[in-house]
């Protein structure tokens, strides 16, 4: 995220906010994940292949929370190791992915929770929740994060994407908290490790 607390531009774009060096230790977190998770919003705005690059290591599953089924046929992230949560029964060529039929909850949206709960009975134990803010804010909502890590570039954006949004607190002492915090300097970028109260 910049310094005033975004994770895009306007525009959408967020290509690069974090350095080089911290884009290389998010590669190093999903070596040692079982999925790496997105929104469907990320996976059109940005293309991503979600896959280990910058250093040695397997990479992980790759989940996409597409309620509505919007993802391309051609986007780079379909293949054998994704997987589509959707609340659409749908005959999409999705390059040997899995499509996963999750119930939707009140919202009409992918119910992460029962998401949560497939991905444990499928085998997978640790997920690297990466993007975007509805995702975030979603994940944080249900009280659903195990260990935050969150990397603050020394940028100023101005009007843009919201890491977080909607949670609804009103006073400073309902804040969400984190404690055993650890803060580490990655390139220009400072990482921030915490496990919420």
């Amino acid at each position: 995220i910049s310094l005033d607390g975004k994770i895009a531009a306007r525009d959408g774009s967020s290509k690069w906010i974090s350095s080089e060096a911290s884009r290389k230790y998010v590669h190093k977190l999903r070596a040692h994940t079982d999925a790496v998770l997105v929104g469907i919003n990320t996976v059109l705005m940005d293309n991503p292949s979600l896959t280990v690059r910058f250093i040695k290591g397997k990479s992980p599953k790759r989940i996409i929370l597409d309620t509505n089924l919007r993802i391309s046929e051609d986007a780079n992230v379909l293949g054998e190791e994704c997987i589509i949560a959707t609340t659409q029964n749908s005959k999409l060529k999705t390059q040997n992915s899995k499509l996963w039929v999750i119930e939707p909850d009140e919202q009409g949206k992918v119910d992460i929770k029962k998401m949560l709960k497939k991905a444990g009975e499928e085998g997978i134990q640790s997920i690297l929740v990466e993007g975007g803010s509805r995702v975030f804010s979603s994940f944080i909502k249900e009280r659903l994060v195990d260990k935050f890590y969150i990397f603050i570039s020394p940028k100023i954006i101005g009007d843009g994407i919201a890491f977080v949004q909607g949670l609804s607190i009103e006073k400073i002492e309902n804040a969400l908290c984190l404690e055993e915090v650890r803060y580490k300097k990655i390139g220009e970028d400072i990482l921030i490790e915490g496990y919420p109260v």
